[in-house]
């Protein structure tokens, strides 16, 4: 397998991206990091894209790698959570690098984000940007955070790719009304989206490390493994198949 940190920018703010891939010219599949920051979870992930026959690209949201604790995540992810077009540009930035890559082909593309990640992926998704698909991990869908409302980006007129979205049913950190707005926005898009609930699952489910009941935090071996089980067909028949 192939490994390598490549620095590409948002205008001038430095971000570290992290690529691993076994063939070359294989499809790209972004893989947005959770609050804390592009941490060796999302790096991981990339490298078992790799092990798939994509290529893994874990993006940088925040830039110069910044990876902090959970205390001082909420402060990070503020500014981009708070101003949609923010966010869309940031994680655009990363698009628009990986397309230039000869060593992967970059016009075949997915994404996939885990909470906060989950949130990048969803505003990328909007911004109408060529993905054949996109997956969002117990994605941050509020539009609210602390009593402060998020300014929201419009939507693109014309959305392509498939969009599927892996949900805890007692994640605290998305109301039924926030997901509400989200397969309303969606239908309206004409998209093709799909919607799995996992039913005693909170938020975070597919990191081990989550084990905090009181924040709502709590991994599921078993919801991990069938979000995981429906993810990858996905993927595979989105980017792989032909290829």
């Amino acid at each position: 397998m192939n490994t390598e940190m490549l620095t590409y920018y948002d205008e001038k703010v430095p971000c570290k991206g992290f690529l691993a891939y076994e063939v070359k010219g294989a499809p790209v599949v972004l893989v947005a990091h959770a609050w804390r920051g592009q941490d060796e979870f999302a790096r991981q992930k990339a490298q078992e894209l790799a092990k798939r026959g994509y290529a893994g690209f874990a993006i940088d949201m925040y830039g110069e790698g910044i990876c902090v604790d959970n205390a001082d995540a909420p402060n990070q992810m503020a500014p981009f959570f708070l101003d949609r077009a923010y966010l869309q540009k940031r994680i655009r930035a990363a698009v628009d690098f990986v397309r230039t890559l000869e060593k992967v082909n970059g016009q075949k593309l997915g994404a996939i984000g885990f909470c906060f990640g989950g949130l990048c992926v969803y505003e990328l998704f909007r911004l109408g940007i060529p993905l054949d698909v996109a997956i969002t991990f117990h994605g941050v869908f509020a539009s609210e955070r602390e009593g402060k409302k998020a300014k929201l980006a419009p939507i693109a007129k014309k959305i392509s790719g498939k969009l599927l979205i892996l949900h805890g049913n007692d994640d605290p950190m998305v109301s039924d009304e926030d997901l509400l707005a989200v397969r309303q926005e969606m239908t309206r898009a004409k998209v093709d989206w799909q919607l799995h609930v996992f039913g005693k699952t909170m938020h975070a489910f597919t990191n081990p490390q989550a084990n905090n009941p009181e924040m709502g935090t709590v991994y599921s071996e078993i919801s991990c493994k069938r979000a995981f089980d429906i993810a990858y067909p996905l993927l595979a028949s989105s980017l792989l198949e032909p290829y």
